[in-house]
């Protein structure tokens, strides 16, 4: 009675398992792409912030420009800055990188020698750099750069570039930390330049997750487990890579981890039910045997000893019989 009982436990647990391990696999990939998306849509619309910056009349329009002053400029700028509350730097150079007018604070140097400043006098168009450390106040931030054409010869007169803190865009992905899971954002170089765990940041991806350069080669999708270097934790992996159309050079790609205690502990607790579940079975059916045998052999045990007992010559044995 036992046998049946165990197996059918066993079977139900295997097939249970293997389809919550496939769900949560699943859902948290699906998380990793949406995490992707998140960050591609919030980095499209800084894309649209600068370009919206490079058109206004005051840079773009000779007459307006002419007329308004570095003053009135500035204010503009620092509005602009009050109404997004993302940037902390608005700043129009000339097309040799010295400065015509910025925001409010630090002053800012000639840019001819950045990396955002050279793309976007090349090519003549917005551009969105990967994550690096301002030499002005060595905070890690995102650049947004376009060129400022006249409106009447299109002829680009200026270049404006908008810094934006990191930790503006930390703000948007910070949510996934709270049910658990780590999040990563991997840049261009497949370094860490946004995570959960802050010590991770600026560490190699393909160091810390095995298996993890193959798919960083091919951009392809995947969920895995293995084990992050970073703090010696088995984890479910996800990782999700992301383009978006209309944002040039900003490609998204995201981890998002969950340690595999945490992940699957719906199947922990699938196995201690049924387990508990089938051994209580077992032992009840082990108990209705018992208690069915005894019921059955005890008359016959009886029998046996009275016959015994006269064997011996007591002849006054006696054997009570309550039934046909």
């Amino acid at each position: 009675g036992t046998l049946p009982v165990l197996g059918i436990g066993t079977l139900a647990f295997s097939m249970a398992n293997q389809s919550i391990t496939n769900n949560i696999s699943n859902s948290q990939q699906a998380e990793a792409e949406g995490l992707a998306d998140k960050v591609n849509r919030f980095m499209i619309e800084r894309y649209g912030d600068i370009q919206v910056l490079a058109n206004l009349p005051i840079l773009a329009n000779y007459k307006i420009r002419e007329a308004t002053t570095p003053q009135e400029k500035q204010v503009v700028l620092d509005k602009f800055i009050e109404s997004y509350k993302i940037y902390d730097s608005l700043a129009v150079v000339d097309l040799n990188g010295d400065l015509i007018v910025q925001s409010q604070g630090e002053t800012v140097p000639n840019l001819s020698d950045r990396d955002y400043f050279q793309k976007v006098k090349q090519s003549d168009r917005a551009y969105i750099s990967q994550p690096q450390v301002s030499k002005t106040t060595s905070t890690l931030s995102i650049y947004a750069v376009a060129p400022v054409k006249d409106s009447v010869t299109g002829e680009t007169k200026f270049i404006v570039r908008a810094r934006m803190p990191v930790k503006y865009l930390e703000e948007v992905v910070k949510n996934y930390a709270e049910s658990g899971q780590k999040y990563h954002l991997i840049d261009a170089t497949g370094k860490f330049f946004l995570a959960a765990e802050k010590n991770q940041v600026g560490r190699n991806a393909k160091n810390d997750f095995a298996d993890l350069d193959k798919l960083l080669a091919t951009n392809k999708k995947s969920t895995f487990i293995a084990v992050d270097k970073f703090d010696n934790k088995e984890q479910l992996v996800s990782y999700a890579y992301r383009t978006l159309e209309g944002l040039p050079d900003w490609k998204s790609q995201v981890i998002l981890a969950t340690d595999t205690a945490t992940a699957f502990g719906a199947q922990r607790e699938l196995f201690w039910t049924l387990a508990i579940g089938t051994g209580l079975t077992a032992l009840s059916v082990a108990a209705i045997a018992a208690w069915l045998a005894k019921l059955s052999t005890e008359p016959i045990l009886n029998a046996t000893a009275t016959v015994a007992r006269l064997g011996q010559g007591e002849l006054n044995s006696r054997l009570v019989v309550d039934r046909e």
